[in-house]
């Protein structure tokens, strides 16, 4: 069974950088937005020009933005914790995977 949505914290106007941002600020301990902001930066760059649509996941349509904003930023990864995502695997040469087997694929730990 799907998790319900966490609400957002109020500190942002786009719900998945709410999420990213709460995630990262409860595993890595951050002690500030501001620390966790400098996180972010670190690796990671804002989409916002919806240049592309996909309908590759029927089960969960709202997850298909994730796909094409990876797509628009020319990532090599998404990162994602949800089962519908991790079944693809890979999307156009995208890698799909959960946060434990990204952690090991970028430290080599």
């Amino acid at each position: 069974m799907r998790q319900p949505a966490r609400p957002c914290c109020g500190h942002h106007s786009v719900p998945q950088m709410c999420a990213l941002s709460c995630g990262l600020r409860e595993r890595y301990k951050c002690t500030s937005e501001e620390e966790t902001i400098d996180l972010i930066g670190e690796k990671a760059i804002v989409v916002t020009k919806d240049l592309y649509e996909t309908d590759k996941i029927k089960k969960d349509h709202t997850d298909n933005k994730f796909l094409a904003c990876a797509l628009e930023a020319e990532a090599d990864y998404i990162v994602s914790g949800d089962n519908d995502l991790l079944e693809i695997k890979h999307f156009h040469g995208i890698q799909i995977v959960d946060a434990k087997t990204f952690v090991k694929k970028v430290t080599g730990k």
